[in-house]
């Protein structure tokens, strides 16, 4: 038969081990939860990141753009096209002027 004191003792142990079990979840879960915050961050990092990789592209092909735009009206200007020619040139005008709205 178990005495009062080996009760005791036994009672007490139980509730040490449920509170360090208790604390081990506690701690679990506050790690998930900056697990979970760097996540987060590191996903926002990643896209702000393939945002401004994506408008440095678009930036790039916009100058280049800008820089085909000018050499056309130059030479529109130089030349002076006339006819299909200045048709031709014309419609390249309008297609680059449209993809840099777009950018």
């Amino acid at each position: 038969m178990v005495n009062g004191t080996e009760l005791s003792v036994f009672v007490k142990a139980t509730r040490d081990v449920v509170s360090l079990v208790n604390d081990i979840k506690g701690r679990s879960k506050a790690y998930q939860a900056i697990n979970d915050g760097e996540l987060r961050l590191l996903q926002d990092k990643i896209q702000r990141e393939t945002i401004i990789a994506h408008n440095q592209a678009a930036m790039e092909i916009t100058m280049r753009n800008l820089e085909h735009l000018n050499k056309v009206a130059e030479q529109i200007e130089r030349y002076g096209f006339s006819g299909s020619a200045a048709a031709a040139a014309e419609m390249q005008l309008f297609i680059l002027a449209e993809s840099l709205e777009k950018v």
